[in-house]
């Protein structure tokens, strides 16, 4: 393997290490796309194969693929029976077939079990062998609406495939953002251990409004409540998503609230336990624990010197969940040096304050390149027996080890 891929090899996550994924690149004028998924698929330790159709190669040089991956494309097939030994059960075959961008034509000859070129012979193979397949149309949206179209995808989904919709715009089947496809690889590989199950998160910051202008809130960027409401979905639970001001995309197959003040977190929070009825909630918010006893009508004026304000306290989001009798982990944000043991103490006294809560997750914002609007964090996570310090980490990985966390907890067991 060339030394610039082994450069970038798993410095995100390592939770692809030891996947060989074929990534299957069609005639769609978003192949080059693909660059772009076959580097973020390394960097989270997977090993990349192309393979790609005549259409393909004539719209992304095959040479460029080889940069990316470190892996010569397959172009054609030949006695070596290249389909065979990607797509198949030998040694060196991949687990995940990826068809990224999938076209109409494409698409239509997976449903009829066709081998015409390198991307349907592969995908003909591993669909026998009993691979994980996944499918990324991509196509002017006419064609996407195709009933003949909508008719083959829906051909696929009964055998088995996934399919990552893509965005309708500007006319467009746009193929999904790369981070949805990482986001299907990584799930196509998990036990689904939460199927049947419903979570309720909190993410991001919440503001609190001083004037029509001028607000009061906290660095709290929602990466981390993205990123498990990922890892639960993954693992295939149905997940809502309550979430304060935010830019950061949240998973489209969940249900997504959107709010503003701490108070709104709150009641979006009640109205969900009665309404979505959650088996458990992960806390990630970073609500404000303050805000303005009054709010100005008109920007206040400047110019007139200082500034009083008195702020009262915010409702605890936290507490309005767990009052429904729901299992929440919740996060606590704590500022200067600490060390694990000291962080561990701070979660154990947390849950002597909040008795509803299950765990809790401690986090030091102070440490730099950490917390928050990092993608970074190091968290110690305490339940009431035990806990467990974590090393920084992504906060996708951290992610996923939040969730086994909760399993060990007993979440998920019926």
């Amino acid at each position: 393997m060339p030394a610039h891929i082994d450069h970038i090899r798993g410095t995100i996550t390592k939770m692809l290490s030891g996947t060989r994924i074929a990534l299957c690149v069609t005639g769609s004028s978003a192949a080059y796309r693909s660059v772009d998924l076959a580097r973020l698929l390394i960097r989270h330790g997977a090993d990349v194969v192309p393979v790609m159709t005549g259409a393909a190669a004539g719209l992304v040089g095959p040479e460029l693929l080889r940069w990316a991956t470190g892996n010569r494309p397959v172009t054609e097939l030949t006695g070596e029976l290249e389909h065979v030994e990607l797509g198949g059960d030998g040694p060196g075959s991949a687990s995940v077939i990826v068809v990224a961008p999938a076209t109409a034509t494409t698409i239509s000859e997976i449903a009829v079990g066709g081998a015409s070129n390198p991307v349907t012979a592969v995908v003909n193979v591993a669909l026998g062998a009993g691979k994980r397949v996944i499918v990324v149309p991509a196509m002017h949206e006419q064609m996407y609406r195709n009933p003949a179209v909508v008719r083959a995808l829906g051909e696929l989904e009964s055998i088995g495939i996934s399919i990552v919709r893509p965005s309708l715009e500007e006319g467009k089947a746009k193929m999904a953002p790369a981070e949805e496809i990482l986001e299907s690889v990584i799930a196509s590989l998990r036990p689904k251990s939460l199927r049947g199950m419903k979570a309720l998160v909190t993410a991001g910051p919440t503001l609190e409004r001083l004037d029509p202008i001028r607000v009061i809130t906290n660095g709290g960027s929602g990466k981390t409540g993205a990123y498990v409401a990922w890892e639960l979905m993954d693992r295939g639970a149905e997940v809502a998503v309550i979430v304060g001001p935010s830019d950061v995309r949240m998973p489209r197959e969940a249900r997504v609230i959107r709010v503003e003040t701490t108070e709104e977190m709150a009641a979006a929070a009640t109205r969900l336990i009665d309404d979505f009825r959650p088996d458990f909630a992960v806390a990630t918010a970073s609500p404000a624990d303050f805000r303005p006893e009054r709010t100005a009508e008109g920007k206040i004026p400047t110019g007139n010197g200082p500034l009083d304000v008195r702020l009262v306290p915010t409702p605890k989001v936290v507490d309005a969940i767990s009052s429904g009798g729901i299992p929440v982990l919740a996060f606590r944000a704590i500022h200067g040096h600490m060390d694990d043991e000291e962080m561990a103490l701070e979660g154990r006294n947390y849950l002597r304050e909040h008795p509803g809560a299950l765990a809790v997750a401690v986090n030091n914002v102070s440490e730099k390149g950490m917390g928050f609007g990092s993608d970074y964090n190091r968290i110690v996570l305490v339940s009431r027996d035990r806990a467990e310090p974590l090393p920084p980490l992504h906060k996708r990985a951290m992610a996923a080890h939040l969730v086994d966390f909760l399993e060990s907890l007993g979440i998920g067991r019926r």
